[in-house]
């Protein structure tokens, strides 16, 4: 079943998604209302083949969903002479080892580079991870990490209901949130762990995870819970995001290995300066360096070492300098970000 939005944007230029969960819907209603594109959401069909193979402008707010019907689309679309634009999430599977699967998908998007109006676009800029310039021809920064601008300057977090009750129960403790979904991949086994290693963090340190449990981590929940943890275990809204980073003085942002992409847990941080916990030598901490955003470098291996970090936050908190041209960075990217989708959903290449 597909889903079109009303009144976007002609409905000849199209973005389309597979579903609207998680990131999807958020990405579907940025570029529709920044580029005038009529959103479309749904499974495949022959209906809707012909809908995105006849369309004027055509952009994928996320290929990685289903790489083969992207493939049939783009082949469809280069015998029309149609430009395809697509936004590539996780470009950096290409380059794991391990499986063959990874060299082949490699492989694959090298060759794709080479398809004329087909504009590959991964979400982690080129200078963040040389290896994309192999298999995309531009790299921008996601845009959940200038999302808050208001003109020229980026507007504050919602503090509301939730952002003083947090306070309130952190009772003058630093504050640690861990919004989005509740995952090993995210680090809630890590993080859970080392707060069971070290019982007396609950003296000066207030963890907040803000999301959906994954199924299968029920019991990391508990022990979690019994470490001292304040957990909110269903998908959050916007609004209670935005009142996540007005209470906190840390983001959790240390995600595993095989997760190493772009992060707008993290882009928000970094636009509200709130510093994060990142994974020493992730993509993030990349780009943190590259636009000097607060942050704390840790490894992802060694609850012990973790707890260690975790006990002097407070001391580490005194030590985050701010950027006071962070709004300036972001606009410019904002502006290189507009003029990158423009020129691919025209069908114009142009050198990253």
């Amino acid at each position: 079943m597909n889903a079109l939005g009303t009144n976007t944007g002609d409905k000849r230029d199209l973005v389309y998604a597979v579903n609207p969960s998680g990131h999807r819907q958020s990405y579907l209603d940025f570029f529709a209302t920044r580029f005038a594109l009529t959103p479309v959401h749904g499974a495949m069909s022959v209906s809707l083949l012909i809908q995105m193979a006849r369309a004027r402008k055509l952009l994928f707010a996320t290929l990685d969903d289903d790489i083969l019907w992207f493939i049939v689309i783009v082949i469809l679309r280069t015998l029309l002479f149609k430009p395809t634009a697509a936004l590539f999430l996780r470009p950096q599977k290409c380059f794991e080892t391990g499986k063959r699967i990874y060299r082949l998908k490699r492989m694959l998007f090298q060759t794709m580079r080479l398809i004329p109006k087909l504009q590959l676009i991964t979400i982690t800029p080129f200078k963040a991870d040389p290896r994309l310039e192999k298999v995309a021809h531009r790299g921008i920064l996601d845009p959940q990490y200038f999302d808050m601008l208001a003109g020229d300057v980026i507007r504050p977090p919602a503090k509301g209901d939730l952002a003083h009750e947090l306070t309130a129960q952190a009772g003058g403790r630093v504050i640690l949130c861990f919004p989005g979904s509740l995952t090993k991949i995210k680090g809630f086994s890590y993080l859970t762990k080392a707060m069971a290693t070290a019982p007396d963090l609950q003296k000066t340190l207030f963890v907040v995870c803000a999301g959906s449990v994954e199924k299968g981590c029920e019991p990391l929940a508990e022990t979690f819970q019994e470490a001292g943890g304040h957990l909110i275990d269903r998908r959050i809204t916007d609004e209670e995001l935005e009142n996540l980073y007005a209470a906190a003085h840390f983001i959790w942002c240390c995600y595993a290995p095989d997760y190493d992409q772009a992060s707008g847990i993290f882009g928000r941080a970094m636009q509200w300066q709130v510093p994060a916990i990142l994974r020493k030598h992730s993509t993030i901490e990349s780009i943190a360096e590259q636009f000097s955003a607060a942050h704390i470098a840790v490894e992802n291996t060694d609850p012990t070492a973790l707890a260690e970090t975790l006990r002097k936050l407070g001391n580490l908190r005194e030590q985050q300098p701010l950027n006071p041209s962070i709004a300036e960075r972001m606009l410019s990217e904002r502006l290189r970000f507009d003029e990158v989708i423009k020129d691919a959903l025209e069908g114009r290449r142009a050198s990253n």
